[in-house]
């Protein structure tokens, strides 16, 4: 089979730079510390609670709703993070991986007033000139957008219709900072304790990943690309490549055949 060749986003994730903008922003990457730090703090707590009286096993599924309800509030780099502890049964009891796995397509959604205010900034048309909703809300959520399933009021064509979360780049930025520097002050006690870990290099890799997600342009290349190598194939002719709409695709939004 040929081979794909990923389309790179057009803003690629670059921490030497955004370390030089946020170190000047202290007061933004100290209140996310807390943020993150306070509610994980007090659910380490409870389960140390929980050890010392005897209550693991007991409390552990009451445990993991409020791990699994702490990260799908703290934004997309942390649910990102849950989800991948989601698939480690070698880190988490079945209690943990049970729930975690919601975070795949189960976290909260945002209002659909700020969801499509999102997509008349980005396409430059109104919402209700384009678009009919075929259902109200959205038929599912994850950690960087919202899907809708839509009708094109051009043709009636249906349409898969993801939008963006909002502020979706500035919070994985401010995140992926905090994080790598996290990293940065274990790697000195991993080095102390004899250990070659580079955690800020995990993080490095984490963001390329996250950046190229958060890019619906990217995304519809790729899918695009993945259509000319593989549409045709006879020996995969189960395979069902939607339609991009590029004329109503941007960074934040994607529009696909359903």
């Amino acid at each position: 089979l040929p081979s794909l060749n990923v389309a790179e986003p057009l803003v690629p994730y670059d921490p030497i730079a955004a370390e030089k903008i946020l170190f000047r922003q202290p007061t933004k990457w100290l209140v996310r510390n807390i943020q993150i730090a306070l509610p994980f703090g007090t659910w380490v707590s409870g389960v140390l609670i929980d050890t010392i009286l005897g209550k693991s096993k007991q409390n552990r599924r009451n445990r993991a709703k409020q791990l699994n309800g702490i990260i799908a509030d703290l934004g997309p780099a942390i649910i990102k993070a849950g989800q991948a502890l989601a698939s480690r049964p070698d880190l988490l009891p079945s209690e943990y991986l049970d729930e975690l796995q919601q975070l795949q397509d189960n976290v909260p959604t945002f209002s659909n007033e700020v969801a499509f205010q999102i997509v008349e900034e980005e396409l430059n048309q109104n919402f209700e000139d384009v678009f009919e909703l075929v259902e109200p809300e959205p038929i599912a959520a994850a950690s960087i957008g919202q899907v809708y399933k839509a009708r094109l009021l051009k043709n009636g064509q249906l349409v898969a219709l993801k939008i963006q979360r909002p502020n979706t780049e500035e919070v994985v930025e401010l995140d992926l900072y905090v994080l790598r520097w996290w990293g940065g002050v274990y790697n000195k006690i991993f080095e102390l304790l004899g250990r070659n870990i580079n955690l800020q290099s995990v993080m490095d890799d984490f963001g390329n990943l996250l950046y190229a997600e958060i890019d619906y342009i990217a995304e519809a290349a790729n899918a695009r690309r993945f259509s000319e190598l593989y549409a045709q194939d006879v020996a995969i002719a189960d395979v069902f490549v939607p339609k991009v709409y590029s004329e109503l695709t941007s960074r934040k939004v994607l529009t696909m055949e359903w």
